[in-house]
This record gives structure tokens, C-alpha cells and sequence, in this order.
């Protein structure tokens, strides 16, 4: 009887330590366990994780709605595959249906010029635009005259993972501009950037009186010495 009794013990061990260091991949929301470090809740990654997970919750990564494609190397089509992608932002936005939690994906390397104001208007509520690729290929948007501007004049719309870059001598005015009735804007993962001393983004994201709910999180801000 002893022996099992020890047997059973050792195996509940066994088993709740195997649970603890277990890393799966591909269901990290269901189990917070690493086998990185071994250090369970105190391992950095785990943090990660978690800011990821509230992002999720939030509706950053998920949708329900219909799911559209910008891409500058395009032929341009329809905007509802890589193959049939439009070839601006503005474009996929004019495709999408208010509150119907649609997506838009700007591929790797996509650029495209920002020549007036409210070039790219975000004025469907709702719309998540997300950008793929980091570090170079990150997709780009050139602001190339002094009141050329990102609107976002709709509520809970989400921008991630875009660099903005300031392309215009003497300055842009502003860059994104929240509106007032940009309630909920989220603005996360973007990369603001100045390309000389003498072209820079005066103000690189504008937050309008009454715009509420905002998100303004894990961006990057580079300016030039001497702008």
C-alpha cells in the first residue's frame, strides 16, 4: 500500500512540474509555463506575453470582420488577397464597413507618399491597419508636404506596426492627427521618423480635445540633431 502511495505522489510531481516547464508555441494563451529559464511567472517572457494577450483582448490582433490588402507592389485590384491588393491605405479603408471589426494588412517594404491633408482618412470606426515586417521592411508612409496628415477622425480605430517618416523641407505640420471624434484611437508599435534636420514631423501625433479612450503605446520617436 506504501509503495503506492509513493508512486502516486511521484507522479502528480512529475506531472506538475512537466505542466510548469512546458512551452507550446502555438497555444501560449492557455499555458503560461516556460521552459526558458524555468522561472515560470518571473521569467521576462512571461510579462511579453501577457501585454500580448491584453493586446488580443483588446481586439488589437483578432477580428471578426472582413479582412483586406495594401501592398505598393501590387497591380491593384479588389483589395481582398496579396494577390488582388490595393496600393494605398486610404484605398483599403474606403472598402471597409463601419463596426464590422475589419482588418487591413500593409505588406512588408509597402511605401507610399502622403501629399495632403487627411491623405490617408480613417474614417470608418472600427478598422484595425496593421503593418507586417520590422526593422527595414517595415511598411513606410512619406509625408511630403507641410499639411499632409494621417487622420483618424472615426472612434476605435487601430494603426500598428507603420513607420511614418517626415519627407519635407521645413517641416510637417503634424503627422497622425487624432480628431475629436477619433474616441478610442489606438496607436501601437509605429515608428515616427524625422529624414534630415530640415524635414522633419513638428508634431507627430496631434490628440484633439475630446478625442477619449486613446492608446498610444510601444512606439518609436526619432528626431534629427539640429531639427
Amino acid at each position: 500500500m506504501k509503495k503506492i502511495m509513493v508512486f502516486l505522489i511521484l507522479f502528480v510531481c512529475l506531472a506538475g512540474t512537466a505542466g510548469a516547464l512546458t512551452y507550446d508555441a502555438d497555444n501560449y494563451q492557455k499555458n503560461k509555463g516556460f521552459a526558458l529559464g524555468g522561472k515560470g511567472t518571473a521569467d521576462p517572457i512571461y510579462g511579453f506575453i501577457d501585454e500580448i494577450d491584453a493586446l488580443d483582448l483588446e481586439g488589437v490582433i483578432n477580428g471578426t470582420g472582413e479582412t483586406f490588402y495594401v501592398d505598393s507592389g501590387a497591380a491593384g485590384g479588389a483589395g481582398t488577397s496579396w494577390a488582388t491588393a490595393v496600393v494605398t491605405i486610404d484605398e483599403a479603408v474606403n472598402l471597409c464597413t463601419a463596426n464590422r471589426g475589419d482588418i487591413i494588412y500593409v505588406a512588408q517594404g509597402h511605401a507610399e507618399n502622403i501629399a495632403g491633408a487627411a491623405g490617408v482618412a480613417c474614417d470608418i470606426a472600427g478598422i484595425k491597419i496593421i503593418g507586417c515586417g520590422e526593422g527595414d521592411d517595415m511598411p513606410e508612409l512619406s509625408f511630403t508636404a507641410a499639411g499632409s496628415t494621417f487622420a483618424i477622425s472615426a472612434a476605435d480605430v487601430t494603426v500598428q506596426g507603420i513607420r511614418f517618416l517626415g519627407n519635407y523641407t521645413n517641416g510637417v505640420t503634424e503627422c497622425i492627427d487624432v480628431t475629436a471624434t477619433g474616441d478610442g484611437a489606438r496607436i501601437i508599435g509605429c515608428e515616427f521618423r524625422e529624414t534630415t534636420s530640415d524635414k522633419e514631423l513638428l508634431k507627430m501625433i496631434t490628440l484633439t480635445a475630446d478625442a477619449d479612450r486613446c492608446v498610444i503605446a510601444y512606439n518609436r520617436f526619432l528626431g534629427e540633431a539640429g531639427g
